[in-house]
């Protein structure tokens, strides 16, 4: 009795190189150093100083600056849901003077 050995044929051989170059290609890109965004080549306008009474960036906040509690929330309004929440939680702040809004 004969056993049968394996021999692939070259469609498996070929199908596997092409695979390993494809591993190897994707690797390679996603290894590689990005590269700082260029410059733009025209020159800037000063930045406009932003008013004292607003805050320049986060955290954000709604309501009364001197309220007693803070409800913090961490969402993402991209998110359809997070984005629902946003007008309840809104008016649920607007009718409690008491409670100011971080997110």
């Amino acid at each position: 009795m004969r056993i049968p050995r394996f021999a692939p044929s070259r469609t498996v051989l070929v199908v596997a190189l092409l695979m390993a170059a494809a591993l190897t290609t994707a690797a390679w890109l996603g290894l590689r150093p990005q590269s700082p965004p260029a410059e733009p080549d025209f020159p800037s306008a000063e930045p406009t100083p932003a008013p004292a009474t607003a805050p320049a960036g986060p955290p954000w906040r709604y309501g009364r600056a001197d309220a007693r509690f803070t409800v913090v929330e961490y969402a993402d309004l991209e998110c359809p849901f997070c984005r629902a929440y946003f007008a309840v939680l809104k008016r649920w702040i607007d009718a409690h003077p008491d409670v100011s809004w971080q997110w």
